[in-house]
């Protein structure tokens, strides 16, 4: 079963690619892609005159996407929008953040930082999988007579009503799908595709949960940094490499990004937290400075501008790292260990680090030059 995501928003599409990773790290019957948004489209542009979605806009908005991208009729379309969404349940007063018409599902985004402590790819995946899983067990969304009905009461289950939006966190934490709903889902749905949204779902909730057992051999807990220096098209700079359990983790072209270079600095210096006042020389000595050397080793110069542009996106940036490493190593657990730990410092003030035990370690020698000033 194809699930193909169309994002409306003009913002936000790494959060729609890190749904897309993490989702393709469970293998099953439901195949999840990224459909490009066509902005000049009949359809984006009866979305654009759309004050709100509405059932029958959504149904509409639909039909105008299906038939832009060629998708099929069994194909499953997600459809994601910061716009405010109304299901006309008359008896309700609930504020609606997801609902799905036949096979196309609506999620509304850029409202899940307090519920998903900022990992707001989280929550968009929980309702994207919340809306399949109900979907595909013909559940009526508002129906309490259905066979299969939804909770009406709190039970930290898929299928909760959640009236109230921080009601959501408790089943988007949970990862649960209850004893009643299981019982009913197996009556619809084939083994393969309730494991994978059982493990989806599992996923999410350890990654909110940081619910993890460390237990793996020394291999797959290696991280490996290598330097190429014969590297061509890098304006004869060596080529930055780091492998984790043997993966080697793909951080993006590094001509766009600087991400491999952040995370290399922080794994030269693992263990040690640093955070915005050591880079602005009130902790740790040299930090900046070879925050710049290692820049211009690998990429070039550090330009102010940049420079500062990360320190005041520090905790997003670092984020979004975190994810790219969890969602590119087979073994979650090892991707949630070695991604960006923060600590409180002071109000508003976070240092940050990534804890790798030495053993577990390969770094070139010539990159400890780069290590900070320990002396104050």
């Amino acid at each position: 079963m194809n699930v193909k995501i169309v994002n409306l928003s003009r913002k936000g599409m790494s959060e729609v690619k890190d749904v897309v990773d993490m989702f393709s790290k469970d293998r099953g019957p439901l195949k999840f892609s990224i459909e490009k948004t066509q902005y000049d489209s009949d359809y984006y542009s009866f979305y654009s005159n759309a004050d709100k979605i509405d059932r029958t806009t959504f149904f509409e908005l639909s039909e105008k996407v299906r038939i832009e991208h060629d998708l099929n009729d069994e194909d499953f379309l997600v459809i994601l929008s910061p716009r405010q969404l109304d299901y006309n349940h008359e008896n309700s007063y609930k504020n609606w953040i997801s609902f799905y018409v036949e096979n196309n599902i609506i999620v509304k985004t850029g409202i899940y930082a307090e519920v998903s402590e900022g990992r707001d790819y989280l929550s968009i995946s929980h309702q994207i999988i919340e809306n399949l899983f109900q979907n595909l067990i013909g559940m009526e969304l508002t129906d309490i007579h259905s066979e299969y009905t939804i909770h009406y009461d709190n039970k930290s289950c898929i299928n909760d009503f959640s009236e109230i939006f921080n009601d959501v966190q408790g089943k988007m934490w949970s990862g649960k799908i209850c004893r009643q709903c299981t019982a009913k889902a197996k009556e619809r749905l084939d083994n393969p595709t309730y494991l994978q949204i059982k493990k989806i779902l599992r996923r999410i909730s350890n990654r909110l949960n940081d619910n993890y057992e460390i237990d793996f051999t020394p291999e797959e807990l290696t991280v490996e940094v290598k330097l190429d220096y014969n590297a061509k098209g890098n304006g004869g700079r060596p080529s930055c490499s780091i492998s984790i359990g043997g993966q080697t983790v793909d951080f993006g072209n590094i001509k766009r990004s600087s991400r491999i270079i952040t995370y290399l600095f922080y794994l030269i210096n693992a263990n040690i937290e640093i955070g915005k006042r050591d880079f602005e020389g009130k902790g740790y000595k040299n930090t900046k400075e070879n925050y710049e050397r290692l820049h211009e080793l690998l990429k070039g110069k550090l330009y102010e501008r940049n420079f500062k542009s990360y320190l005041n996106s520090m905790t997003s940036y670092h984020s979004r790292i975190s994810t790219l490493i969890e969602n590119q190593t087979d073994i979650d657990d090892v991707g949630h260990m070695y991604r960006f730990h923060s600590k409180f410092i002071d109000q508003d003030v976070s240092a940050y680090s990534i804890h790798v035990e030495p053993e577990n370690l390969i770094l070139p020698k010539e990159l400890l030059e780069y290590r900070v000033d320990r002396g104050q």
